[in-house]
């Protein structure tokens, strides 16, 4: 977990068949965002309600047991100085739900990428993985959650070539491209051809050049602007 972003907001250990009331208020200074449980018998759903605070993203985890891993829910809410709700159904004798939360800024929580693995919030609820942790088991420099989304499993290595574009995996999630297509953004060129782009000064001498992804290029120029050397993997 990242401990910078995520907190937890409150354990809350709820049985189903506990009674409905619920004495805590829902403020913006109440202790615990106001957390409280209610049973809604018209919709026969249980409705976890909190107080979310503005600028703050929302999330959802559930366990039936405690014994086993938290299971995070494919929800997230953001705060805006409200009274923010969830409904959630069980068929089970006792029910334990976990709310958590980070200040992180984020124009739309649900494409966000909170802890930086490539993988949009949304994404990472609905494959089950953690939005806050981008952590890296196997070692090849690939986070989990990212090997998941593409892969479904943590199988792949990052230097493959399963889509065969000239990028490995690990080349791949650094320019956010998909290691599972060849031309990820359907232009006609596949993800790992070195394109070339050449700066000129104002009386049209070449002063510089830059290459994308696939390979690099180092030049050296004369006072006139006249390559001199070239050296790299480019393929101008």
């Amino acid at each position: 977990m990242n401990s910078r972003s995520a907190r937890f907001v409150a354990h809350m250990l709820l049985a189903c068949m506990a009674a409905t009331g619920s004495l805590l208020a829902q403020s913006a200074k109440d202790l615990n965002e106001g957390l409280k449980m209610e049973y809604d018998s018209a919709n026969a759903i249980w409705r976890l309600k909190w107080w979310g605070k503005t600028g703050r993203t929302y999330f959802l985890q559930h366990s039936d047991d405690l014994t086993g891993k938290w299971i995070w829910i494919d929800a997230l809410e953001q705060g805006e100085n409200a009274v923010k709700q969830y409904g959630i159904s069980s068929n089970g004798t006792r029910l334990f739900l976990r709310l958590r939360h980070t200040d992180q800024p984020a124009g739309n929580p649900e494409t966000a990428d909170f802890d930086a693995d490539g993988v949009g919030n949304r994404a990472e609820l609905q494959q089950g993985t953690d939005p806050f942790s981008a952590a890296d088991t196997d070692g090849d420099g690939l986070p989990d959650d990212w090997e998941i989304r593409y892969f479904g499993s943590l199988a792949q290595s990052g230097s493959a070539d399963p889509d065969g574009d000239g990028l490995t995996n690990l080349q791949e999630w650094q320019a956010a491209t998909d290691p599972t297509k060849k031309d990820t953004d359907g232009d006609g060129v596949a993800d790992g051809t070195v394109r070339l782009n050449f700066q000129y000064d104002l009386v049209g001498r070449l002063g510089g050049a830059q290459t994308g992804a696939g390979g690099s290029e180092v030049f050296s120029y004369d006072n006139s602007g006249n390559v001199q050397t070239t050296t790299g993997t480019g393929n101008p």
